[in-house]
């Protein structure tokens, strides 16, 4: 069975392996007692299950193997390149997400839940 891509609004319960790079560092802040925006994010192995869906991964990791990373103009361009071929797909039908209870975010955040 292949997950479906999910927004997870209660990051704080998901794994730090199942958080991308910018969103674990957000919980490490948050965690520490920094204000951080409320976010939202996508589990990495329902990304990862996308790309594959998609059949992007092999198409990707080629790009970026042939990519002269000291050129920014290349780098622009592929990383154009990249994102057009993402949102070009059809994502699958994400699950319903339950809205949080009320004072949920209060743990986290300092805002209204």
């Amino acid at each position: 069975m292949t997950p479906t891509p999910q927004a997870v609004s209660s990051t704080p319960a998901l794994a730090g392996s199942e958080l991308g790079g910018k969103a674990a560092n957000l919980r490490i802040l948050s965690d520490a007692g920094f204000p951080v925006p409320r976010f939202t994010t996508v589990p990495v192995s329902s990304f990862r299950a996308f790309m594959r869906d998609a059949d992007l991964q092999e198409t990707v990791r080629t790009l970026l193997s042939q990519l002269d990373f000291s050129r920014p103009e290349a780098v622009k361009t592929a990383s154009q390149t990249v994102q057009g071929m993402i949102t070009s797909r059809e994502l699958p039908e994400p699950e319903p997400i339950s809205r949080p209870p009320p004072g949920f975010w209060r743990r986290f955040f300092a805002v209204d839940g």
